[in-house]
């Protein structure tokens, strides 16, 4: 029987508290609304995503968010019909404000979503030196070589060679089932370089 990597992986980690900073938990609690809330829309509209980025990570370790993190990635899979889909669900978020979610073009290569917040609250956010809640969807691209990455060449490092992204295998995350790359192995290793070693990655400051 052959073994899966990432499965004994995941059984092996511990997550480690050296050298990390707890993101607040009631952001945490903001960035499972926005994951559970945009994927919801994305499905109801048929948008094909993976997970990417810092989410991934988090659930090949051990299923869910890492400690420090501080946003939701995604990757929109490329196809003219899937990118149309997706906007079409952007321009509805966009005009239906009352959904609880604020979008912000930050085009080619991502759409950033972040909660609305009442004004009585708006003080629990926009802390000094902590970042505020985002997901942000990585728009992807087909090359000429026939790797894939986002639009743009933002992040280069963060490409899928042949055979990493097809066919999509199932991640779970924050109790819930997503879809992510086949072999995220290389992506990681090219991007992350150690990724199997928690280490606090200092958030930006603006």
């Amino acid at each position: 029987m052959t073994r899966d990597p990432l499965r004994l992986f995941k059984q092996l980690f511990i997550f480690t508290s050296v050298n990390m900073r707890l993101y607040p938990e009631d952001y945490k609690q903001c960035l499972t609304f926005l994951l559970r809330r945009v994927t919801h829309y994305m499905k109801l509209y048929g948008v094909k995503y993976i997970l990417s980025g810092g989410s991934l990570l988090g659930a090949v370790r051990a299923g869910v968010r890492i400690p420090g993190d501080y946003d939701e990635d995604l990757d929109l899979l490329p196809g003219k019909s899937n990118r149309k889909r997706f906007f079409d669900m952007v321009k509805f978020l966009k005009h239906n404000g009352s959904l609880g979610i604020a979008v912000t073009l930050a085009l080619p290569q991502m759409v950033k979503f972040s909660p609305c917040v009442r004004r009585e609250l708006i003080h629990n956010f926009d802390r000094p030196g902590i970042p505020n809640p985002t997901l942000d969807v990585f728009v992807l691209d087909k090359t000429s070589q026939g790797e894939i990455r986002i639009v743009g060449g933002v992040f280069p490092k963060w490409t899928y060679k042949k055979g990493e992204l097809y066919p999509l295998r199932t991640f779970f995350y924050e109790g819930m089932a997503l879809s992510g790359p086949h072999d995220p192995i290389g992506i990681f290793t090219r991007y992350y370089g150690d990724w199997k070693t928690p280490r606090f990655k200092e958030w930006p400051t603006s």
